[in-house]
């Protein structure tokens, strides 16, 4: 079974250990080693405390959002529309493993969002599950290059719930504390839709987690 473990201020991230550090969400240094994804991970003990399957909070049963139709638009509405889908969209995504909403809107040459893709699929091949953790979006602004645009940055303003990471059905679960910031995203329209190139989280409180990814 592969370890997880979290990263609270990069949107609750899912982080198999050795993969990818919380830094690569937030801009400061990865906490990985020079090994990079994939490198070799070290053992790490799960101390936390066995519990009967039955026993956990059900999983919650989520649809996954539509698509937007401004994401088809080229226009700031339609850019805009495309990042705060990825935050409509993650809690179906983390507790059921379905992928294909975020890809439908992130670019394939979006490091970030492949790890938030690969966790996802992780956290499914594991029988976990997010209890939890919804977003709110408070604000969205975009500045962009060309008329009409054709990329540029989405900054969106937002809280997230608490939740619970059930990362391991015979374990106990991890809370996941509320968490509030700006998401920056870079975006691009490919020719027929909006994508999300890459992106960085500027928490309001930066001490919320550990420099190690681990829960704060």
């Amino acid at each position: 079974m592969q370890k997880i473990v979290i990263a609270v201020v990069a949107l609750a991230l899912i982080i198999p250990t050795g993969f990818i550090g919380v830094g690569a969400l937030t801009g400061g240094q990865d906490s990985t080693d020079a090994g990079g994804p994939g490198a070799a991970s070290p053992v790490v003990e799960d101390t936390r405390p066995a519990v009967d399957p039955a026993d956990q909070p059900a999983r919650p049963q989520l649809a996954m959002p539509p698509l937007p139709a401004a994401v088809d638009q080229q226009t700031p509405a339609g850019a805009e529309a495309a990042v705060r889908y990825l935050l409509d969209s993650y809690p179906a995504m983390m507790t059921t493993g379905d992928t294909s909403a975020w890809e439908q809107v992130v670019s394939p040459q979006c490091a970030v969002c492949t790890q938030f893709l690969d966790n996802a699929q992780a956290l499914s091949a594991q029988d976990g599950y997010l209890v939890g953790g919804e977003f709110t979006v408070d604000d969205t602004r975009f500045s962009g290059t060309g008329e009409p645009p054709a990329s540029g940055t989405v900054e969106v303003r937002f809280r997230e719930a608490e939740g619970l990471l059930i990362d391991d059905p015979t374990r106990q679960g991890t809370p996941i504390p509320p968490v509030s910031g700006t998401l920056s995203a870079q975006v691009a329209w490919d020719g027929s839709r909006w994508r999300v190139r890459d992106m960085a989280l500027a928490p309001d409180h930066q001490g919320a987690a550990g420099s190690d990814g681990g829960a704060g």
